[in-house]
């Protein structure tokens, strides 16, 4: 698959070198399968993009793999669990530090959801993600939960 992303930020006043706009470029590979005799679907991927920021900090390539797998649990609820790594490699040194060299980022994303159908048209789900951020620059370095809950209309 191809994908593309145009990002536009509204952050006047910031200096070039740590202006977020880019453009993203993404090529990927993703392979599903259902295992016989059961519901369980497992899903594979790696995605390679190339972000380019007009020669500021933000200027990467980044690679991509994530694993998911999913499976009806009770009462018509799906559970899905998925995982990813991804290694962000930035071309230039960091304006934000000095004497730091090109930025390098490694995350790891766990996270699970549960869903259930309403209706033909209508799901509610709930979900939780675990971000594990780790960077050569502080200010990219964290960590993260997000917990998530909502209705989801489908045509």
């Amino acid at each position: 698959y191809y994908d593309f992303q145009n990002s536009e930020y509204t952050l006047d006043g910031l200096p070039y070198a740590t202006d977020p706009d880019a453009s993203l470029h993404t090529i990927g590979v993703s392979q599903e399968a259902y295992v016989p005799g059961s519901d369980l679907r497992l899903a594979l991927g790696y995605a390679h993009s190339m972000q380019h920021a007009d020669g500021n900090d933000y200027d990467a390539d980044l690679d991509r793999v994530s694993f998911l797998a999913s499976h009806p649990v009770v009462w018509k609820i799906r559970a899905t669990a998925t995982f990813a790594y991804s290694h962000g490699n930035y071309h230039h040194d960091s304006s934000r530090q000095s004497g730091r060299d090109d930025r390098d980022d490694d995350t790891a994303t766990y996270a699970i959801r549960l869903d259930r159908p309403v209706t033909d048209w209508m799901s509610a789900y709930m979900g939780a993600t675990w971000i594990d951020a780790e960077s050569n620059l502080g200010v990219f370095d964290y960590d993260r939960n997000l917990y998530t809950a909502g209705v989801e209309f489908r045509y």
